[in-house]
């Protein structure tokens, strides 16, 4: 695994991600895609952006509060918010970041982000995992381990499934999350484990690289259309599981709570 050299843990990074999904059960359906995150700093500074990433305007790329933090604050504010709702210890959150998929060209949606909490070693103590579904309502999961400790990529975390993501599926059951993060590296293993055992598993990682104008570019033609492109690719692949016999089930309302912990 190579990694990005001389990053500032000041400066955003980025994360060209591979993006795996594997559906269980009787409708089996799988699929793998390209993505790129952007790694954001959070504090009460702005860090400098390189050309082609925005805050809160549009851009070629942009990083803005209302497409995260329910649109109730600041990014800063939101972070110090979950800080304190989930009883967050100060030293477990000497450094907080972001981890979502940018807005290209003013479209925004992010299927998942990831709020990132580490003590001044740098040692990941808590992540709070953002899901918006294709309706946009959102639902945050806190994981952790008991007292705050590190998580390291051994460690298995559970929590109840909440929101209503795929049509084909119910919210029964749980995810069983698996974290490898570094500062150059970034994994996560989600397994979606039902009762009936037609869960899935999902997976998304990849390296850390320095955030510049020519790496946005390059994304660009790249990976053409940023989070239109994921957008149109969800889609494309509920058609597929239409067309294959899944069980299509209505949106049900979101939970009331913003946060399971």
């Amino acid at each position: 695994m190579q990694v990005a050299p001389n990053i500032s843990e000041r400066s955003a990074k980025l994360l060209k991600a591979n993006v795996f999904h594997s559906r269980n059960g009787k409708v089996k359906n799988a699929f793998n895609y390209k993505a790129d995150y952007v790694l954001f700093p959070i504090s009460k500074a702005e860090p400098k952006l390189p050309y082609g990433l925005t805050r809160n305007k549009f851009g070629i790329w942009a990083i803005n509060d209302v497409d995260v933090a329910n649109a109730k604050s600041t990014l800063y504010d939101y972070s110090q918010s979950l800080i304190k709702t989930c009883s967050i210890p100060v030293k477990a959150a000497a450094i907080v970041e972001l981890l979502t998929m940018p807005a290209f060209l003013g479209y925004s949606f992010n299927p998942i982000s990831f709020w990132l909490f580490k003590d001044s070693e740098k040692n990941l103590r808590a992540i709070v995992v953002e899901v918006t579904n294709v309706g946009r309502d959102r639902h945050s999961y806190l994981c952790k381990m008991p007292d705050f400790a590190p998580i390291k990529s051994t460690d298995k975390i559970t929590t109840d499934k909440r929101l209503h993501v795929s049509p084909f599926q119910t919210l029964d059951g749980n995810y069983r999350f698996h974290f490898d993060v570094t500062s150059d590296y970034f994994s996560v293993r989600i397994q979606y484990e039902t009762p009936n055992e037609d869960g899935l598993t999902a997976t998304l990682q990849g390296e850390f690289l320095a955030l510049k104008t020519r790496t946005i570019l390059s994304s660009c033609l790249r990976l053409p259309l940023g989070a239109l492109r994921v957008m149109s690719l969800i889609l494309w692949q509920a058609i597929k599981l239409k067309i294959k016999g899944a069980k299509f089930r209505r949106r049900p309302s979101p939970p009331t709570q913003e946060l399971s912990q």
